[in-house]
């Protein structure tokens, strides 16, 4: 399962270069812009045998659910939060400050 997730990540990444090759080179002739490629998210088993749908690009938990086919519609209605990351980041910072963690 992590090997095909790690390979979905890294197609997603490959689509990305190719998608901004493709709009440099448009912009250059004037061509109409592309869409945004797809997004795809990480799929993560759970201990409970339940399924997380984690966004590879705002790391928001987007659904939790029995079966992994049933994401699909959560995964669909996902908006990044563009603030999610820099929260996420923050409480990690402060946590390590804790003297309980060790360093």
């Amino acid at each position: 399962m992590q090997q095909a997730t790690s390979r979905i990540v890294d197609l997603d990444q490959e689509i990305q270069k190719i998608v901004a090759r493709i709009r440099a080179a448009s912009s250059e002739t004037n061509a109409r812009p592309l869409p945004e490629p797809p997004r795809l998210p990480h799929h993560r088993l759970n201990r409970d045998g339940t399924f997380d749908s984690i966004c590879i690009h705002c790391f928001a938990t987007i659904a939790s659910r029995p079966r992994e086919e049933d994401l699909e519609l959560a995964e669909r209605d996902h908006i990044c939060d563009p603030d999610a990351l820099k929260r996420i980041l923050q409480r990690s910072s402060r946590s390590s400050d804790s003297p309980h963690i060790k360093k």
